[in-house]
């Protein structure tokens, strides 16, 4: 886990921050937006070998995740608030091997700017199934958010 990174499990719900090193604008568009989304929405372990998303309210996501074993892990989700460029509200449900969504949680994001070229990323992912759940989520943001700043940074 990222150093800059801080991570508080509380039960079945998680609160990840770290500032990014990247305007608000863009960070926002990280979000939503499938080009941007594709290159840093998922732990540094896997990659993303396919991405739907449509970043609208009611708009859905979808991302297969690939290990390098071939194994195959498969999030998806709806958008329910979108307010640029600081709050982005979405469900979050693996899904399961019948093609089914499993357990829904529910991902808010907010962000703040500090300054033009910074920007605290601040997510509340409540709702897991149990702790066990929430505290693997909560290995697996900081990863995917060192994958966003590195995205940013080029």
């Amino acid at each position: 886990m990222s150093a800059q990174t801080a991570v508080k499990v509380d039960n079945t719900s998680l609160e990840v921050s770290r500032t990014i090193h990247a305007a608000r604008e863009r960070v926002f568009a990280c979000f939503v937006e499938k080009e941007h989304y594709q290159h840093w929405a998922c732990p540094t372990s896997v990659h993303i070998s396919e991405c739907d998303l449509d970043g609208r309210v009611g708009g859905k996501f979808r991302t297969v995740m690939t290990s390098p074993e071939g194994e195959n892990f498969i999030v998806g989700g709806v958008f329910q608030e979108i307010s640029p460029p600081s709050r982005i509200v979405y469900t979050w449900a693996w899904e399961q091997e019948d093609g089914s969504p499993g357990h829904e949680s529910l991902v808010t994001v907010t962000l703040t700017a500090l300054g033009k070229d910074r920007t605290q990323v601040n997510i509340l992912h409540t709702g897991h199934e149990n702790e066990e759940a929430a505290v693997k989520h909560g290995e697996g943001w900081p990863s995917c958010l060192d994958n966003m700043e590195g995205y940013l940074g080029r």
